[in-house]
């Protein structure tokens, strides 16, 4: 059996070293690997990696360690040519982009196909609704009256992708991670209401569960352990933190958390700038890049609690990853967050800095933080099984597929 597993998902994008959905496509494969020598069958896996996108320490040690062939695309077109020369038996997209919906792939090729949630459609929808624009330079205005001129054609073009990415091939498989996800998919693409729909939740993505001592990196934050809060994925504008800092910058102010300060992660240069400007108390506020797993888990062990006001979330994992070392995440509501947090997260209106400072004074609370995280246990425990389950039943999906019934 051959098959082509993309991994493009996993290449840097920007200042981004690596997303969630592409820590989801690196564990799939490695879990993929296990499963393959567990069976001593004749298992050949080839990566398919983006041209324009650099490399990352956990692709290149995956092709050494594993001696695993690479092709290369740089257009989509290319990805036909190369499953079409290819001759494999099964492709996977981990990450499912709505572009795919261009390439051509033969009857004979099974493929499976995860869409993880419809980002491309609620993002022109969250831009229509909150016309959120940071940039400095006087014309953000104009990106509003533009945006809502041209947003009802590219909703309508990212759902038109979608309805051709569900039909790839007469052998495909679907998969979705979270319930939400799979009505969504059903609500708005034509077509997918009569398709069958996996949803299998993800595995544990983690690269580590170990941490520094806290001591090796206190001085870089300048914080104390149980001090300050944490937010991530400071660089994307879906993940909603400006209005967190906000919030936190006006309690700072008023005296309400005169101890704490706040870690935001994952922020690129504009965003830098951004902050730099509205922030009253910018001194309690570190801003940081992307780190490496092991001091992220540090950061989260030690934080007072992880506040995730995300607009946009196909399951969900940093909130989970929070849970999992002890530190009760503040989340909103959107999408998939309550279905997957269930009753371990607090969660607010994550449009409202009212709500938001409702939240965080909370877990200002001993004894509430103390009952969060004993809920935070319990919920990770119903994760695992159905996790570890749902992993198994995918990598089945791909060594040996469902059964199709003739037409």
């Amino acid at each position: 059996m051959r098959i082509l597993y993309d991994v493009s998902s996993a290449q840097p994008q920007g200042s981004m070293t690596i997303n969630g959905g592409g820590g989801y496509a690196l564990c799939v494969l490695r879990h993929l690997c296990r499963c393959i020598d567990d069976l001593k069958q004749d298992i050949e896996i080839e990566l398919l990696l983006n041209n324009k996108l650099g490399t990352n320490n956990a692709i290149a040690e995956t092709v050494e360690n594993k001696g695993f062939k690479a092709s290369c695309f740089s257009s989509i077109p290319e990805i036909t040519r190369i499953i079409s020369d290819g001759q494999y038996d099964v492709v996977v997209f981990p990450v499912c982009y709505a572009d795919y919906c261009e390439i051509e792939i033969s009857r004979d090729v099974r493929v499976i196909t995860v869409i993880h949630d419809l980002a491309p459609v609620y993002e022109e929808m969250l831009k229509t609704k909150y016309g959120r624009f940071i940039k400095n330079d006087g014309l953000n205005i104009l990106r509003r009256i533009k945006h809502r001129l041209s947003a009802p054609f590219e909703i309508r073009k990212a759902i038109r992708k979608h309805g051709r990415l569900i039909r790839l091939s007469d052998k495909q498989v679907i998969v979705t991670d979270s319930d939400y996800s799979k009505a969504e998919i059903k609500k708005y693409v034509e077509g997918a209401d009569k398709k069958d729909i996996e949803v299998l939740y993800i595995p544990d993505c983690s690269e580590t569960d170990e941490a520094y001592d806290f001591l090796d990196i206190k001085e870089k934050y300048r914080v104390e352990s149980g001090r300050y809060f944490l937010l991530v994925s400071g660089c994307r504008w879906t993940k909603n933190n400006a209005i967190v800092m906000k919030a936190l910058d006006r309690m700072m102010g008023a005296g309400g958390i005169p101890e704490y300060k706040t870690v935001l992660l994952g922020v690129d240069q504009l965003y830098r700038d951004y902050y730099d400007r509205i922030l009253v108390n910018r001194e309690r506020f570190y801003l940081e890049g992307y780190v490496d797993a092991k001091e992220l888990n540090t950061l989260y062990k030690n934080a007072r609690a992880f506040i995730y006001p995300s607009l946009l979330e196909g399951f969900g994992l940093p909130p989970v990853e929070a849970m999992k070392h002890g530190c009760v995440p503040i989340c909103s509501r959107a999408m998939s967050i309550p279905e997957v947090c269930g009753e371990g997260a607090v969660y607010i209106d994550e449009q409202n800095e009212e709500s938001i400072m409702k939240g965080i004074e909370k877990v200002l609370d001993d004894t509430f933080i103390s009952g969060m995280r004993k809920k935070g246990r319990k919920r990770l425990e119903e994760l695992e099984h159905r996790r570890e389950s749902d992993t198994k039943k995918l990598i089945t999906l791909i060594t040996d597929g469902p059964k199709y019934e003739e037409d």
